[in-house]
């Protein structure tokens, strides 16, 4: 009896051993915890000599958060530092904010104390801005790195929780300034067009432009929408879902009277209705590893189907994205109608020059691309869990429980 006893007490011992063994290990893999972000939005980008621009300083809290404060360092050769203001950050609580903007040192390239708290006891718990800082660009080219220094963020029992700062930077280069329109973020195309982005000149021909609209939101991980609303602009959102947190990110739909410059001035079969660009984020960012299930939502004018003979427009009105030069159809189904219009969405894998198109009877099939390549209607980014990293997460807890298996039956086997 008593040799029993002692065998289970063994065992006890053994498997509270393991057990904390197994805690302390995904303790370590940061499974069971996250940190409260602090960040410099956007994270790269590309601007032109002597320009002004800005960048944010975002938090994205993991726990309810009162207060935050941080220095800033910057290559002062590549850049001058107009001001700083206060971000929406804490004013989402609706309570009193005091923010301090800190001290400007062009000299020494470097912003110090600057610290925004609640004065009450109520804290926030969703991400936005804490600082915006427009700058100035030097006339030399290269890239200037944005450190982020003496980082602090606490609750409202004015504790500190845990942080992970993401630097930035900011790349300077000379453009010729016959091709920008009005003095924001430039870029040029890149053959097909795909990730260009920015608020200013895209690259395309600006004859061709007859609208263009921007929206910008700050994007977190999960549904993101842009809204649009001209009346010259034939897209009413552009809807993806996000896998990181990005901060703010501009999207840019340029709606034109011909074919996009990016296209070589091809336009896809059938009767064109829109020629557009859309242009989401830097370039880069437009990746299947920052987003999922883009949705492109657009409207047709009953008159212009009727001028051109286009019957059943739920299967003969497409959008086509042109990729690796060549006019791809999208999946796109009619998802709602008025009596001026009708209302589609077509699922796209990315962004670059788009055409809005209606055929009929006399116009060519729909095609696949070159060589019967597959279409893009049949291409998806590829399913991912918002939540990055949960594959390795639910790989780490299937090895340890193996592990612990193992060692149970290792542990039975002695006795």
């Amino acid at each position: 009896m008593r040799s029993e006893i002692c065998i289970r007490y063994v065992w006890c011992k053994r498997f509270m051993q393991i057990t904390l063994f197994v805690i302390l290990c995904l303790t370590t893999a940061g499974i069971i915890s996250a940190d409260t972000s602090i960040s410099i939005s956007p994270s790269t980008n590309i601007v032109s000599h002597g320009e002004t621009f800005t960048i944010d300083v975002c938090m994205d809290p993991d726990v309810p958060i009162a207060a935050g404060q941080f220095d800033l360092i910057f290559d002062n050769s590549l850049v001058t530092v107009n001001s700083l203001t206060e971000g929406d950050l804490f004013r989402q609580a609706g309570a009193p904010v005091f923010f301090n903007e800190g001290i400007i040192d062009n000299s020494q390239g470097r912003i110090s104390i600057v610290y925004g708290l609640l004065l009450d006891k109520s804290s926030i718990a969703t991400a936005g801005t804490f600082a915006t800082i427009s700058l100035n660009a030097s006339n030399s080219s290269g890239v200037c790195i944005f450190e982020l220094l003496n980082v602090v963020v606490s609750n409202s029992t004015a504790y500190a929780v845990p942080i992970n700062v993401i630097n930035g930077s900011i790349v300077i280069e000379e453009h010729d300034t016959g091709d920008m329109d009005d003095g924001s973020d430039t870029f040029g195309g890149s053959g097909s067009g795909d990730g260009v982005g920015g608020a200013g000149n895209t690259g395309e021909d600006l004859s061709s432009i007859v609208v263009k609209e921007v929206s910008k939101v700050f994007v977190n991980r999960g549904h993101v929408s842009y809204p649009f609303e001209e009346s010259e602009n034939p897209l009413t959102y552009v809807n993806y879902t996000a896998l990181t947190n990005a901060g703010s990110i501009t999207t840019i739909v340029e709606v034109l009277n011909q074919a996009s410059l990016f296209t070589n001035s091809s336009e896809p079969p059938g009767h064109v209705f829109k020629n557009i660009n859309i242009w989401v984020g830097n370039y880069g960012y437009a990746t299947e590893n920052n987003m999922q299930d883009a949705v492109i939502s657009f409207r047709v004018s009953r008159s212009w189907l009727d001028s051109n003979n286009i019957s059943t427009p739920d299967v003969n009105v497409r959008m086509y994205r042109y990729h690796e030069n060549k006019w791809l159809p999208l999946s796109t189904q009619q998802v709602g109608e008025n009596d001026i219009e009708l209302i589609f969405e077509a699922r796209t894998p990315g962004f670059s020059p788009f055409a809005i198109v209606g055929q009929n009877t006399s116009d060519e099939p729909y095609v696949t691309g070159d060589d019967g390549e597959q279409a893009e209607s049949d291409i998806t980014f590829p399913v991912t869990d918002e939540a990055s990293g949960t594959t390795e997460s639910l790989g780490q807890n299937t090895l340890l429980i193996l592990c612990l298996s193992i060692l149970i039956l290792l542990s039975g086997r002695r006795q």
